[in-house]
């Protein structure tokens, strides 16, 4: 399949697929089969598994993982997603404390200061 562009006004535009470009593209995503099997952990990613890393280790504050990460609050979200059970609690102003509730543990982290 060659691209070619069309220039629309200011605006380069590939031209439309053909049927049978499309026919192709269908065999291709037909045929496609994920690398991770059903039965496997999820891969995650590397500012996930930093995360993961930091809260398996005890609690720790949204400061500490702000120099992990920036958007620390979305791979939080995403762990929590895949059923890690992630805590927080205010322990000063804005700023939280996160913890990671492990199979036998269910309650709040002594406090430590």
């Amino acid at each position: 399949m060659t691209l070619q562009l069309l220039l629309f006004g200011n605006v380069l535009q590939p031209p439309a697929p053909t049927a049978a470009e499309f026919a192709a593209l269908g065999d291709i995503v037909d045929s496609f089969e994920p690398s991770v099997e059903s039965g496997d952990e999820p891969r995650l990613s590397r500012q996930c598994s930093a995360v993961l890393e930091c809260l398996k280790y005890g609690p720790v504050t949204n400061v500490e993982l702000n120099r992990i990460c920036f958007r620390y609050g979305a791979r939080i979200h995403e762990l929590r997603k895949l059923g890690y059970d992630i805590r927080k609690k205010l322990i000063q102003k804005s700023v939280y404390r996160y913890w990671l509730i492990m199979e036998e543990q269910n309650a709040e982290p002594e406090a430590s200061e």
